[in-house]
């Protein structure tokens, strides 16, 4: 998604809640009990949603919601995209050692946005 000049949304402590609830639910749902998942709210690029720093050898996470993301992005949204990148991490670092950085960011996306899809579902299914 590309948001050009749009004037960001402040996110909320109700927000930030919900995110880390849903990392948290996320993460078991994909089997990561290996990894610790730290949330945490601000402190993400600038002009990022989010964003992840992650430590491969002591599988540990820390991901951080902004506090102001673009209108129109949702909580879950982000949280499924983040989740998806801890997910990857381990992938992500031995593709990097064989390939261009540009390569490997294009396809570890179109792995994430299939991730996203389920999630997204398996979401629609939890809240019935």
């Amino acid at each position: 998604m590309v948001f050009l000049m749009a004037k960001r949304v402040k996110t909320s402590v109700v927000d930030f809640a919900e995110f880390k609830e849903r990392l948290h639910r996320y993460a078991e749902w994909l089997g990561m009990g290996d990894w610790k998942i730290y949330p945490e709210h601000g402190d993400a690029d600038e002009g990022s949603n989010a964003t992840t720093a992650y430590n491969l050898i002591q599988r540990n996470a820390v991901i951080h919601l902004a506090k102001d993301i673009y209108p129109g992005v949702t909580i879950a949204h982000l949280a499924r995209h983040e989740i998806s990148e801890v997910l990857l991490a381990h992938l992500d670092w031995m593709a990097r050692c064989a390939n261009a950085v540009t390569v490997v960011d294009e396809e570890r996306h179109v792995v994430i946005n299939h991730i996203e899809c389920l999630l997204e579902r398996l979401d629609e299914k939890d809240q019935r």
